[in-house]
């Protein structure tokens, strides 16, 4: 059995970064996922250079925090995007609504074409991707499916994260024995 630690939100900010450069050095993770829209996205960049061939590095597609790479204009009149004092951000309450919905096509082609933009500013950024994730897992919705594997498909990206994590019985069992003592000496 192989276990993947990965460190989600590479490039949120520094302090994340300087975390999961942390995380690395000490064998802790073997695996990390790049926001290419939030302002660390230079030290993600920075840790790829100094990391790419210890642990893989993938993209964590983003539509529920920051600001947009593309400033979609249907997404703006749709309310998909919030916008405060000239900026645009992502409204993740929006995007969290479409997870058990179908969003429709002119909107998800929107999307399609932000991931895109994202995923392309990695590659421009010299990081070769080998996995798909995201922010608030919001790529295991039922809009985000079909975007997912065209990307997938587009890119040549072969691994995807599931929609949830599977952890063998004795770690659950355990994780679930130490709760339970912690719980006991509050």
């Amino acid at each position: 059995m192989r276990i993947i630690i990965n460190a989600d939100d590479c490039g949120y900010n520094e302090f994340v970064n300087e975390h999961i450069k942390a995380a690395i050095n000490k064998g802790k993770v073997s695996s990390t996922t790049i926001m290419a829209n939030m302002e660390g996205v230079d030290g993600a960049f920075a840790l790829y250079e100094e990391f790419h061939n210890k642990v893989s590095f993938g993209v964590h597609l983003n539509i529920t925090e920051g600001s947009p790479i593309l400033k979609s204009k249907l997404l703006i009149d749709k309310g998909f995007y919030h916008v405060v004092d000239g900026e645009i951000f992502f409204d993740p309450i929006k995007a969290e609504s479409y997870r058990f919905k179908t969003m429709p096509q002119n909107m998800r082609d929107e999307v399609y074409k932000e991931f895109r933009a994202q995923i392309e500013a990695l590659i421009k950024g010299g990081v070769k991707i080998s996995h798909i994730d995201s922010h608030h897992h919001i790529h295991t919705s039922v809009s985000m499916m079909g975007i997912v594997k065209q990307l997938s498909d587009d890119y040549g990206i072969k691994k995807i994260r599931r929609i949830r994590n599977y952890v063998p019985k004795s770690i659950s069992y355990f994780g679930k024995k130490r709760r339970r003592a912690n719980e006991c000496q509050l």
